[in-house]
Formats: C-alpha cells, structure tokens, sequence
C-alpha cells in the first residue's frame, strides 16, 4: 500500500475542523433560506446530499471549506472517490458523531490522521 507521501501530507485536526467552519458558514445561509421558503425537506435533503456526497466525489474532490484550505478526499491511494464511497464517508461521519465525537478526534491522533469515518470508507483528506 502506498504510503500518504506519495500523493499529499495528511490534514491534521486543526485544518480539517477550520474547513467545517467554513462549510457551516456556507451551508447555514442556504438551510436558513431554505427553511425561510417553507419547504425545507426534500430541497434540504437534496442540498445535502449535494454538498457532503456529490461534491466530494466531484472534480473537486472536497467541499468548498476543505477546497478553499487547499485540502482534498482521496481513496487510500491518492485517486478521486466515488460516489459510493463519498456516501460510505458521509454515513460514518454520522458514525464519528454519535460517539461523542470520537471519532473526529481521532484525525489529531491516528497514524495519516483519519478520523473513524475515514477508516470505515477507506478514505484520507490530504493537502492538494
């Protein structure tokens, strides 16, 4: 297995947690209009899938917070994820959340710096 050298230092804590505030400072204008327009639901749910699924499995390989901080999401070897995989990361990010956020805090000290919603999708966030 190709070690995280070849193809981007790992993201530590700090950065990742700094590209979840820029993503919430993007993302809550949009929910609070959205909910402002009366029918959040299925806009909102689209919005998200779009935001934490698609674009990460995009092009772009991140979201727009961890885009801006010149990170990105990659599979174990470097390569762009799939929407599959992107979904897989999303799910365990709910994962990572319930355990009292263990398992972001994990990204500060884990080997690659992964947090358990990385592991479970066979994923890393590297500088570009």
């Amino acid at each position: 297995m190709m070690q995280s050298q070849d193809f981007g230092a790992p993201a530590g804590f700090w950065m990742r947690f700094l590209a979840v505030i820029v993503d919430m400072i993007i993302v809550m204008p949009v929910s609070f209009g959205l909910m402002m327009a009366g029918d959040p639901g299925i806009i909102g749910l689209i919005f998200g899938i779009f935001y934490q699924i698609y674009l990460p499995a995009s092009d772009m390989m991140a979201t727009p917070g961890k885009y801006v901080l010149g990170l990105k999401i990659t599979d174990d070897f470097g390569n762009k994820i799939s929407v599959g995989k992107s979904t897989v990361r999303y799910l365990g990010t709910i994962v990572s959340a319930i355990t009292i956020c263990i398992g972001f805090i994990m990204v500060g000290f884990t080997e690659n710096k992964r947090g358990l919603h990385d592991m479970i999708a066979s994923t890393r966030v590297t500088y570009k």
